[in-house]
């Protein structure tokens, strides 16, 4: 009967390469799914991320709410103040900039 050696090292070296694909693979997917959740707009954002997305500041922002561009939300069980991310695509690309 042949017995079959776990303890050889070009074994050992072989499962531990293909774990580690098999690993890396499963996290780059992971970081790749992620990656891409969290860079897409949300529905809503704050004033400060709207500002930090568009390159502008808070008083700038409040001047387009002023002139009625965009509307500001309060949305239900929350404290702050939204901006609508489809809204304000909408508004860019209806108000170029001339």
């Amino acid at each position: 009967m042949e017995t079959l050696n776990l303890f050889n090292s070009s074994f050992i070296y072989s499962l531990i390469e293909a774990l580690s694909q098999k690993i890396a693979s499963k996290i780059e997917a992971f970081l790749n799914n992620f990656i891409a959740r969290e860079m897409e707009p949300k529905d809503f954002m704050r004033p400060d991320e709207v500002c930090a997305w568009l390159g502008m500041t808070i008083p700038t922002l409040n001047n387009v709410v002023k002139k009625g561009t965009i509307k500001k939300y309060q949305l239900e069980g929350s404290k702050g103040i939204y901006y609508h991310v489809p809204e304000i695509k909408k508004a860019i690309l209806s108000n170029p900039i001339s």
